[in-house]
């Protein structure tokens, strides 16, 4: 009797080693990490171990030396874009990056905003030409710029030839811009269209730039903007603008006007804009000119857009760190032939990597008419 009781405690013991502990291991370890790649890259582990001891962070880096390939995300026991990343131990565990080749079938529109060049802070030229040696690898299909290219004023013969020497490191050739306010600061003026429009198949987009130092638009501007989205219906919509739209969630949205400029888009009526929103469908609207730090989208969660008029509202962040609230930034905007899906790619140019990713539907599935 006594026999049999002994080696029913020693199958209890080996029971509780062998099945309550993570893989049949040891909780304290030691584990192992498996590292796969789904495309052309590689990732660097810090530490590089065989094997690591309960509560170890390890930091993995992708990286590639292809101008064709990028990383795009993790997936396994570590799922995101972040990079570089950590990950702590305290299991056996397998992470996949995959990297991404620019010749897919993804259609691609980076937009940027307040690059703010100025011979008076040399890091302004420095961190807009970064930027675009940043982004070719990322083969954008166009490229939209939402104002304030310069500090003070667009003027021949100043710092707008440091923004077009940028412009042509880039590999894209399809630009499409319009002016912020401070394209009037100092006599500075803007003599290109302040409204037009760009069609890529059944995708429509709307520029609306201001016409001064202040962000007030005329009731005419509204007129036009109203005419092109209650006409096109039948299309999907992106509207780029500098100022956000009055109370539409961004940062500031809402602020009080400084010394005469507004921080949002000023029309004779203020909510003219949500009220359109309302009754009509946009898919995206895109502004910069209040410098966040981070690229913001209207939030529900740390990952979940919140629509507002059934609006995605995005601020594009800046370009230049001189007068930003955080590192150099921008948005990749990817959408699919066939399909309805968005994908919205906050790109740090500082550390050339992808801060936040974000996704919404479209109201039609993309065709681009290609």
């Amino acid at each position: 009797m006594v026999a049999w009781i002994g080696v029913v405690a020693v199958a209890i013991v080996f029971l509780y080693y062998m099945d309550f502990s993570p893989n049949g291991h040891n909780p304290d370890g030691p584990f192992a990490l498996t590292i796969n790649i789904l495309g052309s890259g590689t990732v660097t582990v810090y530490p590089s171990n065989e094997t690591y001891a309960h509560g170890t962070i390890v930091t993995l880096t992708a990286f590639t030396t292809d101008p064709s390939w990028w990383f795009d995300q993790w997936f396994g026991d570590l799922e995101g874009f972040v990079n570089p990343e950590t990950i702590f131990m305290d299991a056996d565990k397998t992470v996949t990056a995959q990297f991404i080749n620019g010749e897919d079938e993804k259609f691609r529109i980076w937009v940027v905003s307040d690059m703010q060049i100025d011979y008076a802070a040399p890091l302004s030229t420095t961190d807009w030409q970064d930027a675009v040696l940043d982004m070719n690898g990322l083969d954008p299909d166009i490229v939209c710029v939402n104002g304030d290219l310069v500090q003070n004023g667009w003027k021949a013969g100043s710092e707008r030839d440091d923004y077009y020497i940028g412009k042509a490191l880039s590999s894209c050739t399809s630009w499409y811009e319009i002016a912020g306010n401070h394209e009037f600061w100092s006599g500075g003026s803007w003599t290109a269209s302040s409204t037009f429009t760009h069609t890529v198949g059944n995708l429509l987009l709307i520029f609306i730039g201001d016409r001064n130092s202040a962000c007030t638009h005329s009731d005419s501007d509204f007129g036009w903007l109203h005419s092109q989205i209650v006409n096109n219906q039948d299309k999907n919509i992106f509207v780029i603008s500098h100022p956000p739209v009055y109370d539409c969630g961004t940062p500031r949205s809402t602020q009080d006007p400084h010394a005469g400029m507004y921080y949002y888009m000023k029309f004779t009526d203020t909510n003219c804009v949500g009220a359109l929103l309302q009754t009509v469908h946009v898919e995206a609207w895109f502004a910069g000119h209040i410098h966040t730090a981070n690229g913001e989208i209207v939030q529900r969660s740390a990952n979940s857009i919140n629509p507002k008029w059934g609006t995605v509202h995005c601020a594009t962040a800046g370009i230049t760190t001189d007068r930003s609230a955080g590192d150099s930034m921008s948005i990749l905007v990817e959408l699919e032939e066939g399909s309805r899906t968005v994908v919205l790619k906050v790109r740090n140019h500082l550390t050339h990597t992808w801060f936040k990713e974000y996704a919404f539907e479209l109201a039609y599935e993309f065709r681009s008419g290609s």
